[in-house]
């Protein structure tokens, strides 16, 4: 009898532990699912500025923008629903990422405003790369809130800059500087063969000294090219004799002991207003053209045409 009695409380003991933890474990699966739903009811929603509709399944499309030209903006609101109603997210911080290939790449992070909206303004640079772009904003939600993670997808179009460029304005430019070049070397080809043409009277690196200054009075840029023909005549004065095919600043390094210091800085300038002139392209000779001072360039060929006479 006392065998069976201790038998028979044993199984009432295991019987009553067996219902505690069937207690237990239903009271912990409704606490469960209340949470879930609590949490469900609050979770935050980011939707469009404009419409307020909920767009967290879609792509919103932002438009096509120009690579190292254009900005793209990107702006939103971010709410929770509370008893059916609508309650902006204040202050809390959301984060954008630019999505290429299977890599993602944060870009910015900003918190929302009073109204739960966000805002963000990109620079499309040369790191954007060609064609369709996505971007998404995350919000990580919050625990403390009881609001689960949410986001939105956006995309764009990012296009190649067009280089801009105006073919007839370059070969109106090229034509007036070919013109003024021709007529130039042909003005200084007939000097050249009436100086050779006259026996004695005026030295001729007068006379190019004289036809450098009447152009520079009448503003012709052309008293420039003259230069070559006035140092080879220098040099045929001081009885000079450069080695053949030597270059022009070399020739003019050779009047350094001849001449004063101050005609050898305006031979020198002259000599790169001419390699300018004559290797700069188009676009260098525009600028010397209409930067080119010719008062002080005539002033200055007055002073070598005094110095040179003097000696």
């Amino acid at each position: 009898m006392l065998m069976i009695f201790m038998i028979e409380k044993t199984v009432r003991a295991e019987i009553c532990k067996k219902k505690i933890r069937s207690i237990f474990f239903t009271f912990l699966i409704f606490s469960l699912l209340a949470f879930v739903t609590m949490s469900s009811s609050r979770g935050g929603n980011i939707e469009e500025t404009t419409s307020f509709f909920r767009i967290s399944e879609n792509r919103k499309y932002l438009g096509e923008f120009v690579q190292g030209k254009d900005y793209i903006v990107i702006s939103g609101r971010l709410i929770t629903i509370e008893n059916g109603q609508e309650v902006p997210l204040v202050n809390v911080r959301v984060y954008l990422y630019m999505n290429v290939s299977q890599n993602s790449y944060l870009l910015a992070e900003n918190f929302t405003d009073e109204n739960g909206r966000f805002l963000f303004s990109l620079h499309v640079d040369e790191t954007y790369p060609i064609g369709e772009v996505n971007f998404t904003v995350i919000y990580l939600g919050s625990i403390n809130l009881g609001l689960a993670p949410t986001r939105i997808y956006y995309y764009a179009i990012i296009k190649e800059p067009q280089r801009e460029s105006n073919p007839t304005g370059a070969w109106t430019v090229i034509g007036i500087l070919i013109a003024i070049l021709v007529a130039g070397s042909i003005l200084s080809i007939k000097s050249m063969y009436s100086r050779r043409e006259r026996a004695g009277g005026m030295p001729v690196w007068r006379e190019i000294l004289n036809s450098m200054i009447e152009q520079a009075k009448r503003r012709d840029i052309n008293f420039v090219l003259l230069i070559r023909e006035l140092v080879d005549s220098l040099c045929k004065r001081y009885g000079i004799i450069p080695k053949f095919g030597s270059p022009l600043q070399q020739k003019v390094l050779l009047l350094k002991e001849a001449v004063s210091e101050e005609v050898f800085n305006v031979l020198k300038n002259l000599i790169s207003l001419y390699e300018l002139m004559n290797y700069g392209g188009p676009y260098a000779r525009t600028i010397l053209i209409s930067t080119m001072d010719f008062d002080t360039w005539r002033a200055l060929l007055d002073m070598v045409s005094k110095e040179l006479g003097g000696k």
